[in-house]
């Protein structure tokens, strides 16, 4: 069973995400900010991690994904969800990670992160 730690400050993506991504056989970890999510990061293993871009507090989703990738976090791979596609979109190809816009097919989700 894969692990995937979402992260967003939107409580209703939270949920939508962790049921669609449970009810499809995954264990969800979800963090409603950047500093939960390092936390997370620092003592779990996740497969797949899914974050929002822009969440209010210190650190971002694009700071999530630098961090994984500078403290050499073993994660199999990311995506990055913004409701700014061109700003959302060119961040996760600068860092080689999947983009998600916002709105979503749930479908898309479930390709993403298969």
């Amino acid at each position: 069973m894969k692990n995937i730690l979402v992260v967003d400050d939107d409580a209703n993506i939270r949920k939508i995400l962790s049921v669609v991504l449970t009810d499809a056989g995954y264990r969800v970890v979800i963090a409603e900010d950047g500093e939960t999510a390092m936390e997370l990061l620092g003592y779990n293993f996740f497969d797949f991690v899914l974050t929002d871009l822009e969440m209010p507090g210190g650190i971002s989703g694009e700071e999530v994904i630098s961090a994984v990738k500078l403290k050499g976090i073993s994660v199999e791979k990311i995506g990055l969800m913004s409701g700014q596609h061109n700003k959302g979109s060119k961040v996760a190809n600068s860092h080689g990670v999947r983009f998600l816009s916002k709105p979503f097919n749930l479908r898309d989700v479930l390709d993403l992160v298969a």
